[in-house]
């Protein structure tokens, strides 16, 4: 599959993106699937033991009671949007690293050039840091605010991959072309997470729901329901990590293709015969992470 039928290099509409986001992660489902599963994996660990040895607290304590302790379910809420936005930032490296080898058609990345090669995982590292109190925060502030963040950092890493970008310049880059064109990039961005929410939210109504109906006759379900929602959690968002992570780096080159002729560039650079560099021109002193030095 040629990198234009995976990633088509024109401005996309949103469900064009969407569909690219899921070409990009069956072209390389095997590297990204298994990032995903090892993030999501350690993610439903730490969330499934933070629900086990929490549960008593909700247990109602008199009857009228809907539940004991609606502070536990709000920690809950704010641990898990915060490891979410963790664990789609980190797999926006190798999802970039794959969007950048697309885009100039050169053959599929291995894993080791998805996730080792000449990646800058020290700054990757630092948005992690900088996004962890931000998440938290935000989402404490009954999630609103949390999607507010979600919206506008999604770009940033996939900046620093495809772009070449520093640190310093990410952050900022990152922000500004989430903003553009009345803050579209930002808009798909929470579109997606939206949707698979949904699809998580069902799982979530129907495995309480089999609980009620079933939990009697069922050995399984009985006293633990949560660890089934942990192992139904951890296939649905291993899934749905690698397929955000694509919609970021797929998003971030439709954003360029839009707003700064990015195909234009690649358009030119074949005619000439030249290895084209995807650093916008204010970065064209630093050669991209993702590729070789022009």
């Amino acid at each position: 599959m040629s990198g234009a039928q995976v990633l088509p290099l024109r401005p996309m509409t949103v469900g064009e993106l969407l569909d690219a986001a899921a070409s990009l992660l069956r072209a390389h489902w095997k590297p990204l699937l298994a990032g995903s599963f090892a993030l999501a994996a350690v993610e439903q660990v730490f969330m499934t033991w933070l629900r086990l040895s929490t549960e008593s607290a909700l247990t109602p304590r008199y009857r009228g009671d809907v539940m004991g302790d609606p502070a536990v379910v709000w920690l809950w809420m704010i641990v898990g949007l915060t490891t979410e936005i963790i664990v789609i930032t980190l797999l926006a490296v190798p999802a970039s690293r794959a969007a950048h080898a697309t885009v100039l058609n050169r053959p599929a990345p291995t894993f080791t050039d998805l996730f080792l090669r000449r990646v800058p995982w020290g700054n990757v590292l630092g948005v992690v840091a900088i996004l962890i109190p931000l998440a938290a925060f935000t989402a404490a502030m009954c999630g609103l605010p949390w999607f507010v963040l979600y919206a506008f950092v999604g770009l940033i890493v996939p900046v620093m991959i495809i772009d070449g970008a520093s640190f310093g310049a990410a952050v900022g880059r990152g922000l500004s072309l989430a903003g553009r064109a009345g803050a579209r990039a930002a808009f798909v961005r929470v579109l997606g997470y939206c949707s698979w929410m949904l699809v998580r939210l069902a799982i979530t109504c129907g495995a309480w729901a089999a609980a009620d109906e079933f939990a009697s006759y069922s050995a399984i379900l009985e006293g633990n329901l949560l660890l089934v929602l942990g192992f139904a959690y951890l296939a649905i968002n291993t899934m749905a990590y690698a397929m955000l992570a694509c919609l970021d780096a797929v998003t971030l080159v439709e954003t360029r293709i839009r707003t700064e002729g990015l195909d234009i560039v690649l358009t030119r650079a074949a005619a000439r015969g030249d290895t084209p560099n995807l650093a916008p021109p204010m970065m064209l002193v630093r050669p991209p992470y993702g590729g070789p030095p022009s």
